[in-house]
């Protein structure tokens, strides 16, 4: 069963949506996740439906550097902090292609980096005159950065779906990092498929995430055959 209430949206930036007030109160603390600087800079982004310039695809990407960025200056602060280093180090060490990258290169360069450096340089003065915290010291995304984390997210990320709708219909909601279920090969005639949990509670990887994934054999494997799942949705009868 999926969860009754609506998606609660964050009440500052307007940009970001929860599954519950839980999950929103939790993000406020993750260097990686919804936390306030993350929420600043989104606020100082062409991001409104009814206003941006932007395709889904570039605003995708925004959403996403903002909290490598916020990672990045958690590794930068004085008082480091040990899970963002690990966790921003996890990021940078993912798979990635280096080929076929003349358009990342191109929104990263005159797209997505003008429009972080001068958000972040916004958030910065906003969080000054309404903290007094200098967020002088946020360590910008150089282009090459931009580029790079672009390709490690269109690698190994994995949509979120969002439940069923009535006529069956599901879309994408979100996306998360799956490093290892992304090294799997397609194939027209999967012997795995995928199976989502979202929105429901367990133990499957043993802390209780909502964003779980499983996949499971489609009949008996030979020891040592290749694993492989389709990346469009089966459609079985």
């Amino acid at each position: 069963p999926f969860p009754a209430n609506p998606p609660v949206p964050c009440p500052t930036c307007t940009n970001t949506f929860f599954c519950s007030t839980s999950c929103q109160h939790q993000s406020l603390l993750d260097p990686g996740s919804h936390n306030p600087l993350v929420c600043n800079l989104l606020s100082h982004l062409p991001l409104q439906p009814s206003s941006s310039p932007l395709d889904d695809e570039a605003k995708a990407a925004l959403h996403f550097l903002t909290r490598a960025l916020s990672l990045k200056l958690a590794t930068h602060n004085n008082n480091k902090d040990s899970q963002a280093v690990y966790r921003y180090n996890q990021l940078l060490e993912m798979s990635t292609r280096t080929n076929n990258t003349q358009h990342i290169d191109h929104i990263a360069t005159t797209t997505l980096h003008p429009l972080l450096t001068i958000a972040a340089a916004t958030a910065a003065i906003a969080a000054i005159a309404a903290t007094a915290t200098d967020l002088s010291t946020i360590p910008p995304l150089s282009p090459t950065e931009i580029k790079d984390l672009i390709l490690r997210d269109e690698i190994n990320a994995y949509g979120i779906m969002a439940p069923s709708g009535p006529s069956g219909e599901r879309n994408i909601r979100g996306s998360g990092f799956y490093a290892t279920a992304a090294q799997l090969n397609h194939d027209c005639m999967p012997n795995i498929a995928r199976f989502d949990f979202f929105d429901i509670n367990n133990n499957i990887d043993n802390n209780n995430s909502n964003v779980c994934t499983q996949f499971r054999a489609l009949h008996d494997l030979p020891k040592g055959e290749e694993l492989t799942v389709s990346y469009f949705p089966l459609v079985t009868s």
